[in-house]
């Protein structure tokens, strides 16, 4: 049974505690909670569900932003440019492609890496 407990916060206070809230995902009585109760066991196993839910959430939107750029059509009509020779390729232009093949290679192994899959 959940009982109701009353406190005061200045302005600037409430403004943190509710961005902190927001940037969390959470209620802002949820994140007062996980701040009070952070060592406790009692809080434990609901802080790591938050922490899951935010880092989910932070994962989802990398994967959206992913998949609204056009990295991997640029990349393919790069590919396709050189295949086909429409595409001269200086050193300038090959140094671009190798950074952007490194980037994707990065954004790959860190989406795995915290998604807790094995590559």
């Amino acid at each position: 049974m959940n009982s109701p407990y009353s406190i005061r916060f200045t302005l600037p206070q409430r403004v943190f505690i509710r961005e902190c809230a927001r940037d969390a995902g959470v209620t802002e009585s949820e994140w007062i909670r996980q701040i009070l109760f952070s060592d406790s066991k009692l809080n434990l196993v609901k802080h790591q569900a938050l922490v899951k839910r935010a880092n989910q959430k932070d994962l989802s939107q990398v994967i959206y932003l992913l998949g609204k750029s056009r990295i991997p059509n640029n990349l393919n009509q790069i590919a396709k440019g050189i295949n086909t020779g429409t595409l001269i390729v200086s050193p300038d232009t090959e140094r671009h492609i190798h950074d952007a093949y490194r980037m994707v290679l990065w954004i790959r192994k860190t989406l795995i890496e915290q998604l807790g899959l094995k590559a």
